[in-house]
């Protein structure tokens, strides 16, 4: 059994590889960029004369906060800060009493890092609770609070080591492989595997060779032939709309990413599939009326301008949708393959490159911006839309075969690799 599973691993070492690097770079990321921003604190040192649980309380951030804004009526030179949920943060403050000193610690969640279009900067979080304590805690002066450090805020401990749970995840993910590949040695269905640690099925996929029905690769003029035919059907325009119409809906579900104002949509699952079932010319056209409709019924009533750099990300993601999924077998390595595409090159690359178009941002923002929000949280999705993606498509491949819209021998033999 061991050995099996050792050549096993080796014959698909290459995939094994990277999927224990997508592990760790999700754990590594997962721990630096949401674990540790909500688990852990900054720390202010600071004397006072009177007792901290007298002052820091929201009545008195509440009452500051109204002087503050009656002092800004009548002043040119306003005091400005960022505007924390304190009702919140003051229920997680932590308050350490030393010998001639007191603690605060106060949960980086709410000062978060944050990017600033006007300015062409990125507003540090450390940066912002500095300021915004000094101004709180020192607006009465009759607290007499005075801060130990001349930077007022400092970082704490990290909740967690981003390395050593980037190694742990890595090791998840390598049981999970090792249990998939005892699972395969020992199944009496359609896989096992040879003394060699190849995979070989009982059951071998039909009409794998290419033709108009499957393709092994898109380098064929068929390919392109077919791909073109779908507009001359009305059944196929009629379902292409029908689809489509049901994509832009979900363009109104956004989950929050918890970087910045990043967000995670559902709407890549829709364009994948009509991608898979129309191929790469509808996929252009899907993906230019995706991205421009979508700016004139959300973006344009918030005020948004219209940048067409976008246009030609929703093109490029669908297109490669349709690569990957169009009239050829369809396996997990495929989904993650599209999602990698879309996530680094599309979401990151191309994507840091609008905003700093689009905001003028300097290159320390720009790369910031980039590490910071776009890179770990386009990492840290990753193989869970990729999971997500292949289960879709797995569940709607029947139906769809049924009604003509897909290959049956495909609908049957999607795998993982």
């Amino acid at each position: 059994m061991l050995k099996k599973i050792l050549k096993a691993l080796w014959a698909y070492k290459y995939v094994v590889i990277l999927f224990l690097a997508l592990g760790f770079f999700s754990g590594y990321f997962l721990g630096e960029f949401w674990l540790n921003k909500s688990f852990s604190y900054y720390e202010i040192e600071f004397k006072a004369d009177q007792d901290p649980y007298e002052f820091i309380t929201y009545d008195y951030f509440n009452e500051i906060e109204n002087e503050i804004n009656e002092y800004n009526k009548t002043q040119d030179k306003k005091i400005t800060y960022y505007n924390c949920d304190y009702k919140a943060m003051l229920k997680k403050i932590k308050i350490i009493e030393n010998d001639d000193s007191y603690l605060l610690k106060i949960p980086k969640k709410f000062f978060p890092n944050d990017r600033s279009a006007s300015k062409g900067n990125v507003l540090y979080g450390i940066d912002r609770c500095s300021k915004f304590m000094n101004i709180f805690l020192t607006f009465d002066s009759s607290i007499g609070v005075e801060f130990i450090n001349s930077s007022i805020a400092s970082d704490g401990n990290d909740f967690i080591n981003s390395f050593l749970f980037g190694v742990l995840i890595l090791l998840f993910v390598l049981i999970v492989i090792i249990i998939l590949f005892i699972l395969a040695i020992i199944k009496d269905g359609k896989e096992q595997i040879d003394d060699e640690g190849n995979i070989i099925k009982k059951e071998v996929l039909k009409d794998i060779s290419d033709n108009i029905q499957i393709f092994k690769t898109p380098f064929h003029k068929k390919y392109w032939k077919e791909s073109a035919m779908v507009f001359k059907s009305i059944k196929n325009i009629t379902g292409m709309a029908i689809l489509f119409s049901l994509s832009f809906l979900t363009k109104f579900i956004v989950i929050p990413s918890g970087f910045a104002s990043l967000g995670i949509g559902i709407t890549y699952i829709l364009l994948a599939i009509i991608c898979m079932i129309y191929g790469p010319f509808a996929a252009l056209i899907i993906g230019f009326l995706s991205d421009v409709l979508g700016y004139f019924v959300i973006d344009a009533a918030k005020g948004y301008a219209f940048f067409p750099g976008y246009t030609l990300d929703a093109m490029a993601s669908c297109f490669m949708y349709a690569l990957c999924f169009y009239k050829t077998k369809i396996t997990f390595t495929k989904c993650l393959i599209s999602r990698l595409f879309v996530n680094l090159v599309v979401n990151v690359i191309f994507g840091c490159l609008w905003w700093k178009i689009i905001y003028s941002l300097n290159m320390d923002a720009y790369l910031s911006y980039m590490l910071i929000y776009s890179l770990p949280k386009n990492l840290i999705y990753l193989l869970p839309q990729s999971i997500l993606l292949f289960l879709i498509i797995k569940a709607v491949a029947r139906p769809l075969s049924q009604l003509g819209y897909l290959n049956e021998e495909v609908a049957k033999n999607i795998t993982i690799i």
